[in-house]
């Protein structure tokens, strides 16, 4: 499959998140797995091992890591533009298609349209934000959102999007001169 790739890299409001999760969490799990280990070894020199710590071990070291590792390989990566549509590429290689038939106009936006948004199911802040949210300029909406590079795609059966590829005015180009599209600018910045 051929077409232009535009990369989505972490804008610095979620790279601090995500950097702040992982530390977070370094810093606090790291020595709770630590007095999980050694109370596990002391466990064999006569004293009694309370049912709570294999629980709280196996939560610190494999759900919570593993929950972020599933997070992280969901997020947006890139955006490539071919005769399919707009798709969305993941971290895990799975791809979200834009239909080209379906593609009504593309635009830039502020990162004030985004402000305010509530998800109504999706990830936002940690490794970007993405999945369906609700906001009142943009009203209901499926974003797959990495910095502050916003553009607009209005779609006629599967609601608007909101993407953030790197190289907006030349994602927004090249969408134009593929799918036939009439420039329709908006507020952006």
């Amino acid at each position: 499959m051929q077409g232009q790739l535009f990369h989505c890299s972490l804008g610095r409001r979620h790279r601090r998140l995500t950097f702040f999760l992982i530390g977070f969490l370094a810093v606090v799990f790291l020595p709770i797995a630590i007095m999980l280990i050694l109370a596990v070894a002391t466990a064999g020199m006569g004293q009694p091992l309370p049912m709570s710590v294999p629980i709280l071990f196996i939560a610190i070291t494999i759900i919570i890591p593993g929950v972020l590792y599933a997070l992280a390989r969901y997020a947006p990566k890139a955006c490539r533009i071919d005769q399919d549509g707009i798709s969305v590429v993941r971290r895990n290689g799975k791809r979200i298609l834009i239909p080209a038939q379906d593609i009504l106009s593309i635009e830039p936006i502020s990162r004030d349209c985004f402000r305010g948004s509530i998800r109504t199911c999706g990830v936002g802040g940690f490794f970007g934000s993405w999945g369906w949210f609700s906001s009142p300029e943009l009203n209901d909406f499926r974003a797959y959102v990495t910095n502050e590079s916003l553009v607009f795609v209005r779609t006629a059966h599967q609601g608007p999007f909101v993407l953030s590829p790197d190289a907006r005015d030349e994602f927004i180009a090249s969408a134009i001169k593929t799918f036939n599209l009439t420039p329709t600018p908006r507020g952006s910045e």
